[in-house]
């Protein structure tokens, strides 16, 4: 248990922090080539929140601002916690958005919930989402050596 708390609460977090940069990176990437992705019914509200063009620059600006953050070590906190939470806000709203386009709407919220098949490509969403924003608390609470 010692060492769950010592991982979660006292790491500076760099593996995650370059994960999630990757991740922001590669998604700018993929939305950046030449097809249609958000043609595909999963990113329809997503298409209605903003061009592909600028889902990928924003994916692209929180990538760099998460990488320039773990592998120049910055010491400008307010920068890299204004990153760390445009981040978290832009996965945490892909994530949903994607969500939202499955979830079944003629349902009770119970009855949803309870019959509702999530598709399971979106668990590496979710945690990337949860990771940002435990990032973003840890360096808001912590300083600039977190998150």
């Amino acid at each position: 248990m010692h060492k769950i708390k010592r991982v979660f609460l006292e790491s500076p977090l760099i593996g995650v922090r370059l994960l999630i940069g990757l991740s922001c990176l590669t998604w700018a990437i993929l939305l950046m080539l030449p097809a249609a992705t958000f043609d595909r019914p999963v990113y329809t509200l997503m298409k209605y929140i903003a061009l592909e063009e600028v889902w990928a620059v924003c994916f692209f600006i929180a990538g760099v601002t998460k990488v320039y953050g773990v592998l120049c070590y910055s010491n400008n906190n307010w920068f890299l916690l204004a990153g760390s939470f445009f981040c978290s806000l832009l996965w945490s709203v892909s994530t949903s958005a994607m969500f939202g386009v499955v979830w079944p709407t003629q349902e009770t919220l119970v009855e949803a919930l309870l019959h509702y098949a999530s598709p399971a490509g979106f668990s590496g969403n979710i945690w990337i989402a949860l990771a940002a924003w435990w990032c973003f608390i840890r360096r808001w609470a912590g300083g600039k050596d977190y998150g």
